[in-house]
């Protein structure tokens, strides 16, 4: 399916495109659809192969037949190859992580784990990525591109998978908290890809082609909708049976008719609620600040991910031309490199969303002033040291929406001895804070509000053992864990015009817990 939705977008621009047909039906396929055929076997007959590709100017590697021999016959690829200049471009395949995780993202997904063994496939495949790439210093322009899951006639995509699940379980399924570890892209999108990365992409390259998050768990919801039927989360064992180890291979011939209509169609675009808009967004490394980052770079806006560490990582993962800052927003100095570099290149601001905090346990007794100070730092003192170096470049755009990652835990009646004084002052803290920077900066049209989120399904609650997170969500109206997504979706609408008359404000999203 990949190869072929290539070859006819090569096509479709006019290209002189060629294809391996190892078989008489492969044949008629490629002169279907204008693709010359070229005889020749991965395996068995390789020369002609060569031939073709040495006579070519862009040569993608798609095939996935040669399993065992790909290293071998890549290399021999390159060896003929080398001192042409040609473009080789080697379509990998991210099962190389996807068997790690099943599809679902979690907090260890990609944590060491010496009882992990990788498929011997997976090896292989990591194996013939290092050759392509080391054959960039021979004169040769190869490249390695990661694609997703490809939506699309054949897929295995989580639609068709969900679709399944009812038939086999009687309700939508979806694995953990919902969120894969890479989204699904149809293959026109991929095809785009391509003709960037030949048009621009850099010798020697290594491009993940994901298009952000896709939430499983939304899915499961329209596909319950669709069917009348209830959703279910399922852990990865529970997935295992459900969807199989890398999940179920639907084809769009046997899948419902709800799923080919859907898979046959370009992803659905998200709305554009923040197109042209600059988001700066700190703690955007993982949890909730992530999930934020995923849903408004998705709607359009140009986010510019803050954190001390790693922050890289989490841009190219984001994908949507996310950039990353590492700065300490602890300091009056980080936030002045922030403000200088995203003036420097976007020339304002439009969002300011401060996700990241802390919130080690400590009680009075136990606590220390340098532990109040570094909780203070991260949880308040960063928010008053953004706005003071943010809002001038918000002022320049002429408004703005900033955003404040509270705590529902402030209403909360906590045992003795948990330890909460030095979070719970923060927090209030900076509910303050946004009360009295919504009466200061109404007058430059920038909107202050405040989220509270409940109990969430992050890195930072993975140490809380099941039973005591259990505790708390069986008292809410929706009983179970909150998502990342689950708070996006709200700073997205208080990050949005919809919400230019709503400022000062505190939107408690815990699913029910604290009813106001």
């Amino acid at each position: 399916f990949v190869g072929s939705t290539l070859a006819r977008h090569f096509v479709a621009q006019g290209q002189e495109v060629s294809g391996l047909a190892r078989s008489s039906h492969a044949e008629s396929a490629l002169r279907a659809v204008g693709v010359q055929p070229v005889h020749g076997d991965l395996d068995t007959d390789l020369a002609p192969v060569l031939a073709a590709a040495c006579s070519a100017n862009v040569i993608v590697y798609a095939a996935q037949v040669a399993f065992e021999r790909e290293p071998a016959v890549i290399r021999r690829l390159c060896d003929a190859l080398a001192g042409s200049a040609k473009t080789l471009i080697f379509l990998s395949g991210s099962g190389v992580f996807m068997q790690r995780t099943g599809g679902a993202w979690s907090p260890d997904s990609f944590a060491e784990d010496d009882s992990f063994v990788p498929e011997p496939l997976a090896l292989l495949r990591v194996e013939a990525e290092e050759i392509v790439r080391a054959a960039a210093r021979r004169e040769l322009r190869s490249m390695v591109i990661r694609p997703p899951l490809i939506w699309g006639p054949g897929d295995n995509g989580p639609v068709a998978q969900v679709y399944r699940s009812v038939a086999l379980t009687g309700a939508a399924c979806y694995i953990g908290s919902g969120l894969a570890a890479y989204s699904n892209v149809h293959g026109d999108d991929l095809a785009r890809l391509f003709s960037l990365a030949i048009e621009r992409g850099q010798p020697g390259a290594l491009y993940h082609a994901a298009a952000g998050e896709i939430a499983y768990g939304w899915i499961a919801e329209a596909v319950a909708r669709d069917l009348g039927v209830k959703t279910r989360s399922l852990s990865m064992d529970e997935a295992v049976k459900v969807f199989g180890p890398f999940g179920a291979l639907i084809h769009s011939a046997s899948a419902p008719a709800g799923a080919r209509d859907f898979l046959t169609q370009p992803r659905s675009t998200f709305m554009k609620t923040h197109d042209n808009k600059i988001a700066i967004i700190t703690g955007g490394k993982q949890g909730i600040g992530r999930g934020i980052a995923n849903l408004l770079a998705q709607r359009g806006a140009q986010v510019v991910i803050v954190n001390r560490e790693k922050a890289d990582e989490a841009a190219m993962a984001i994908g949507h031309d996310a950039i990353a800052i590492a700065a300490d927003v602890t300091s009056e100095d980080g936030w002045a490199a922030v403000a200088s570099q995203v003036e420097q290149a976007f020339g304002r601001v439009d969002i300011l969303v401060h996700a990241a905090g802390i919130y080690p346990l400590a009680t009075l007794d136990q606590m220390t002033p340098a532990e109040w100070r570094r909780v203070m730092a991260v949880n308040l003192d960063a928010h008053v040291l953004g706005a003071r170096a943010i809002v001038p470049l918000m002022r320049k755009a002429g408004r703005g929406a900033i955003v404040t990652i509270g705590s529902d835990a402030v209403g909360m009646v906590t045992p003795p001895g948990m330890g909460f004084s030095h979070y719970y002052a923060s927090k209030l803290g900076a509910i303050g804070l946004v009360r009295a920077l919504a009466n200061e900066l109404a007058a430059d049209n920038i909107i202050v509000n405040a989220v509270h989120p409940g109990i969430t399904d992050t890195e930072g609650a993975s140490g809380m053992p099941n039973e005591q997170k259990a505790q708390v969500y069986m008292q809410q109206a929706i009983k179970r864990l909150g998502t990342p997504a689950d708070i996006a979706g709200p700073v997205a609408f208080l990050t949005s015009d919809d919400a230019r008359f709503v400022t000062g404000q505190t939107l408690v999203v815990d699913g029910g817990w604290m009813r106001l």
